[in-house]
């Protein structure tokens, strides 16, 4: 074996050494979607389609759900997800009792994460109950140590001060908690593009960096009005561990930002998490 030979073995034996192997570093990466899927305006069957269509995603949080199409969809991202790169998926999921038809929703992939206790609904902050409590599950992912609470919220709409409020009382229950967070869903946080600045339920949310915005770096609004190049969804993340490594984007096919009676008129957003321990 000549000397070019022999360096050209160790290159390898030393990259194969450092590289996880996919197995591997499938276990370390959680991939999670959020999506408005617009309760009133659209049609069933096409966002169970879309749902269909999204692939490797392990967790997911819908809201603007109703209740009678929650099945429906649970089975669409089930669907969808096991049919890529996995021989057997098993998925579980939560519908929000808060919100009337315009509820909330949690999807996970059961084989890789461990339900801890039951669904939680934040209702304190739902103080007429005509609005949405934030929900959250608390998670497992197997054979590992790590624990997070996975969270979808849907805070008001046409209530400025209600929605100041919840957005400071998620502030303060996540300065309480100890887990890891990642907190999904429509905020209504009018984060104008152009100016570079939400409104001041933001502003609470953000208060003393509790939470940690998982920025995109392109920044396109998430909702079909003309009349705003806002941002309504977004995905936070509490008490993150070192070892985590976070990033997001907004999904910008603009199937998914088409204003009819069939599709959401909000775009998806998409993060991404790799475990580094």
């Amino acid at each position: 074996m000549n000397y070019r030979s022999i360096v050209s073995v160790v290159f390898l034996v030393a990259l194969f050494t450092i590289l996880p192997n996919n197995e591997t570093f499938a276990q370390k990466r959680l991939l999670i979607l959020s999506w408005n899927v617009e309760s009133d305006d659209n049609t069933p069957a096409t966002i169970s389609k879309q749902l269909e269509e999204f692939e490797g995603y392990d967790l997911i949080g819908l809201t603007e759900v109703k209740p009678d199409n929650a099945a429906a969809y649970a089975d669409a991202a089930a669907e969808g997800e096991g049919a890529k790169n996995s021989s057997y998926v098993e998925f579980n999921s939560v519908i929000s009792t808060s919100g009337r038809s315009d509820r909330m929703m949690l999807i996970w992939d059961n084989t890789r994460f461990e339900p801890i206790g039951e669904m939680q609904e934040l209702n304190e902050l739902n103080p007429d109950s005509d609005h949405r409590s934030p929900m959250f599950v608390k998670l497992k992912l197997r054979n590992s140590n790590t624990i997070f609470i996975f969270m979808v919220n849907h805070l008001a709409r046409g209530n400025a001060d209600l929605r100041k409020m919840q957005a400071q009382g998620l502030q303060e229950w996540a300065q309480n908690e100890q887990l890891p967070i990642i907190a999904v869903g429509d905020y209504n946080f009018d984060y104008d593009i152009d100016d570079g600045q939400g409104n001041a339920a933001m502003s609470e949310m953000l208060q003393d960096d509790i939470w940690k915005w998982i920025r995109p770096d392109r920044l396109y609004k998430t909702q079909a009005s003309p009349k705003f190049n806002s941002i309504l969804d977004f995905i936070f993340i509490a008490n993150q561990p070192n070892s985590w490594r976070v990033d997001s984007r907004i999904l910008t096919d603009e199937r998914q930002l088409t204003d009819d009676n069939q599709r959401s008129d909000h775009r998806p957003v998409e993060c991404r998490i790799l475990i580094t321990d």
